[in-house]
């Protein structure tokens, strides 16, 4: 009997067969501690002025929960859609692309540019593009050797008692 542990998709403990109750139980302790310290860790890179200027809606969608079912067990720290639009969580995690934005559900796109120091009124905008400011996948890279411990230490401390 042993268990899977997957960080990045990479197996850091090796594969074997279903979760034993005792590994279940100490990993239903463990994980939602573990869990929310990389909330924590998440939530340190979303404070404003750290990564981005402004992140005052992107902070409270921050979530984390732990997942359970027959199979596996583990927790996620994720953006809920329902208070943050997920693609542009996405956006701001990996980037974008040079593209157009085009008024669609308007007739003009209104917006104030600081550089210019007043409100635009325009059909459509070239957009730069957008190199994006990892605040996920960087505090799971930075986290990674500490997730691995702490749940290589719930392993071998159930395999023995």
């Amino acid at each position: 009997m042993a268990v899977e542990v997957k960080v990045d998709d990479k197996a850091v403990i090796a594969k074997y067969g279903r979760l034993s109750e005792a590994l279940r139980s100490r990993l239903r302790a463990d994980l939602p501690t573990l869990t929310l310290t990389v909330k924590a860790a998440v939530a340190n890179k979303l404070v404003p002025g750290a990564l981005f200027r402004t992140t005052t809606h992107l902070l409270p969608a921050l979530s984390s929960q732990m997942v359970e079912n027959r199979d596996e067990i583990y927790g996620r720290v994720y953006i809920n859609e329902s208070k943050f639009p997920g693609v542009v969580a996405a956006t701001l995690e990996s980037g974008s692309v040079p593209h157009v934005i085009t008024a669609v559900n308007a007739p003009f796109l209104v917006f104030f540019w600081e550089r210019m120091g007043h409100w635009m009124r325009i059909k459509s905008v070239n957009h730069p593009g957008f190199p994006g400011r990892s605040y996920m996948q960087s505090t799971l890279d930075e986290m990674d050797g500490y997730i691995t411990a702490a749940l290589k230490r719930s392993v071998m401390e159930t395999i023995n008692r």
